[in-house]
């Protein structure tokens, strides 16, 4: 467990296991724990970094407004924090955004992209949506319980459930920080610049996803050149939390089938 900086913004970052390097970036207002059901899975053959994006968890909380491209250079400090010069991105949900960017402004660094229950953000038609106004004036406590009803699919546990309520519950969250990573959400866009991607990548979307469509992973994969879909039935927004998770053997084996960074 170590901490690093980008610019004045503290982010805590750990790592565990050996061989090639793998970056995870988690989603919006989730910590680094929260792919407590990923990286035992990966730790015999990759080396797993994960930290708490800024806004959440053990990192800082900025006072002012910050980007989708400040996160992902977040996510190179944590890199060169780890001295690690190329890795494989699993990006989640916020966190697929996240991996995008980096992959876009730091095209050097990245091996290849995983990109889970995330899409391409384009210019909005009509109205450009606001941050949710629920986040101003509720517990940030509130936030998650009134996400999870949504964010799984029919099938999961609900023993699964509740593990993941109890990491979250005991994580560290502010009203400001959802807020700031809402903001940077809602404003990032990527569908007029994600052809420019050149790394091997795959995008997995559960069908039950209600948070994001499984129509906008679609879309994703087929804006990257070269990426390949896979489609994980019964899923919802939260697949990466399901017990046994399919998707865990579906990124190694795309992992093993690359050259090692």
């Amino acid at each position: 467990m170590a901490y690093t900086q980008n610019g004045a913004v503290r982010l805590w970052w750990d790592e565990v296991g050996s061989g090639p390097p793998v970056l995870l970036v988690m989603g919006f207002s989730y910590p680094a724990e929260m792919w407590h059901r990923v990286w035992p899975a990966m730790t015999d053959d990759f080396r797993v970094l994960r930290f708490d994006n800024r806004g959440i968890g053990q990192s800082d909380v900025p006072k002012d407004r910050w980007s989708i491209a400040e996160m992902a250079d977040d996510a190179i400090a944590v890199l060169d924090a780890a001295g690690v010069q190329r890795a494989h991105v699993y990006g989640a949900s916020m966190g697929g955004g996240i991996a995008q960017e980096i992959a876009l402004r730091h095209p050097e660094r990245v091996a290849s992209l995983v990109l889970a229950c995330t899409a391409a953000r384009g210019e909005p038609e009509g109205k450009a949506p606001r941050i949710p106004w629920i986040l101003r004036i509720i517990p940030p406590r509130w936030v998650i319980e009134l996400r999870s009803t949504r964010s799984y699919g029919a099938d999961v546990p609900k023993e699964a459930m509740a593990a993941d309520q109890a990491i979250l519950k005991a994580s560290r969250r502010t009203s400001r920080g959802l807020i700031g990573q809402a903001e940077a959400t809602m404003a990032y866009r990527s569908k007029d610049r994600v052809g420019q991607i050149t790394v091997p990548t795959l995008v997995i979307h559960g069908d039950q996803d209600k948070t994001v469509p499984i129509e906008r992973g679609r879309e994703l994969a087929a804006l990257i050149p070269g990426a390949r879909l896979e489609v994980i039935e019964g899923a919802g927004h939260n697949f990466i939390t399901s017990v046994d998770c399919p998707a865990n053997h579906l990124v190694k084996e795309f992992w093993k089938g690359l050259p090692a960074p």
